[in-house]
């Protein structure tokens, strides 16, 4: 997972650009963490202490994207990927008496280039290096 962090040339805002595959989670780190030093330093905080006891999970619903972590894997998934991949539909297998879930993998839409900016997954450690270089960046 390779990254840059730089400033809008407009605004000044900062900026975070991933390599192809990663993108998602800069666009996660851009609108849900942002310059917000103290909600960023508390997911270090959480996200380091998982990984200290190898044990604990996390789930952070915001308001475009959703984080999920243990304290071996982070994914980072926009919030219009969970809506369409975690219905599940109602199929008969040709018994009227006994229909059943498909399973996620049945159900998952065939997904094009479009949606690769979707999702993204990196290790822990790795993703608590770039939100630590992210807050040095910010202050």
């Amino acid at each position: 997972m390779e990254y840059e962090f730089y400033r809008d040339f407009i605004d000044g805002s900062p900026k975070a650009k991933f390599t192809y595959g990663h993108e998602v989670i800069g666009f996660w780190l851009e609108q849900e963490i942002g310059t917000n030093v103290s909600k960023l330093s508390a997911l270090i905080q959480q996200l380091q202490q998982m990984m200290n006891n190898r044990y604990g999970q996390l789930q952070h619903i915001g308001k475009e994207f959703t984080l999920e972590a243990d304290f071996q894997d982070v994914s980072v998934m926009a919030n219009s990927h969970l809506q369409v991949t975690s219905d599940k539909v109602e199929v008969s297998d040709g018994d009227e008496n006994e229909p059943y879930l498909q399973s996620d993998a049945e159900s998952k839409p065939e997904f094009d280039d479009d949606l690769t900016f979707t999702i993204a997954e990196c290790g822990s450690s790795d993703f608590v290096n770039m939100l630590t270089l992210w807050h040095e960046y910010l202050i």
